[in-house]
């Protein structure tokens, strides 16, 4: 008596894991969508559209300030002429619903990668579910039209590939790759 009652409790969570799981998934993924559209641009993101700007109408990266009026001239770099560069040609091809696009689809793929990286540790999909919530609510409060944003993303990504790696090494042959990426998009790469 006692293990067949066993078993069917098994059975029931076992049915129930899966979609409970997807919600999570889901929910975790439209988060910093309801956020995004909600939230306004603060002025970094202005600058970082103004230097894209620049870079793509010059056709080359910013080496000296040209956008301030107290330090014209002096030199400047800047890791994130990447992103400043994604950012403006997204907002010159698709229009100012880029901010949006770039800032929450930059955190589902987050949420994505962490789903991915959960399944293939092992976790069940009602662990992963709860996970994916957790990295909703936390990519969604650091939501952002900013460069961290790409890091959140690269991280999730990095310990993706490095656990893929444990099962197959030739994985790693994208963590330069991804440096490389990630260094043109945002200094948190180090």
């Amino acid at each position: 008596g006692g293990g067949s009652q066993r078993a069917s409790v098994a059975s029931t969570r076992s049915r129930w894991a899966l979609p409970v799981g997807l919600i999570g998934v889901v929910v975790g993924c439209l988060l910093p969508w309801r956020d995004a559209l909600h939230r306004g641009l603060i002025g970094d993101t202005f600058w970082h559209l103004a230097s894209g700007r620049w870079m793509l109408d010059h056709h080359r990266v910013l080496t000296h300030d040209v956008l301030s009026y107290t330090v014209t001239g002096h030199s400047w770099r800047t890791p994130e002429w990447g992103y400043d560069v994604v950012l403006a040609e997204s907002v010159r091809g698709v229009g100012s619903v880029s901010f949006w696009l770039v800032s929450a689809g930059l955190a589902t793929l987050t949420v994505l990668a962490v789903a991915w990286r959960s399944r293939l540790a092992g976790a069940g999909w009602t662990w992963t579910g709860l996970l994916c919530l957790e990295a909703g609510a936390a990519v969604t409060i650091l939501l952002d039209v900013r460069p961290q944003m790409v890091s959140y993303l690269f991280v999730a990504v990095l310990l993706l590939v490095l656990l893929a790696a444990r099962r197959h090494a030739r994985w790693l042959w994208s963590v330069p790759l991804l440096f490389c990426a990630w260094a043109n998009l945002h200094g948190s790469f180090l």
